[in-house]
């Protein structure tokens, strides 16, 4: 879903690697 690439977008955003 949008969520997840949301979800993705956002942790790349941050800086830190983070796999939902």
């Amino acid at each position: 879903i949008l969520l997840e690439q949301i979800y993705r977008v956002c942790t790349i955003k941050a800086g830190e690697p983070y796999h939902y």
